[in-house]
């Protein structure tokens, strides 16, 4: 079993069900006078992680609220995932989405 994933001090109660990834490297392509092209490697981009999952049980809108109220953070929190390495993060986009329950 994975330890919980943690964003500064705000510890999901269940881990995401789904992780995403993503790694980029931004390249440039140059064209050349009366020739074809020359590429340059300009660096990595930001990476970024998306994740999807439910808050459920008596404290699930708490539990939301609770992330949620770190989205106004203007410093970056660390972000500490059970297999990725930890690294700070901003919270870029944060949706609430609720479905019919018994």
């Amino acid at each position: 079993m994975l330890s919980p994933m943690r964003f500064g001090d705000f510890v999901w109660p269940h881990n995401p069900k789904i992780y995403e990834i993503e790694y980029n490297r931004r390249i440039i392509c140059h064209k050349v006078p009366f020739g074809l092209y020359t590429l340059s490697d300009m660096g990595r981009d930001a990476r970024i992680l998306r994740g999807e999952g439910e808050f459920v049980g008596e404290n699930a809108y708490a539990d939301f609220k609770k992330l949620a109220t770190m989205f106004y953070s203007d410093e970056p929190k660390m972000l500490v995932h059970p297999i990725w390495q930890s690294a700070p993060a901003w919270l870029v986009s944060l949706k609430l989405k609720q479905e019919p329950r018994r």
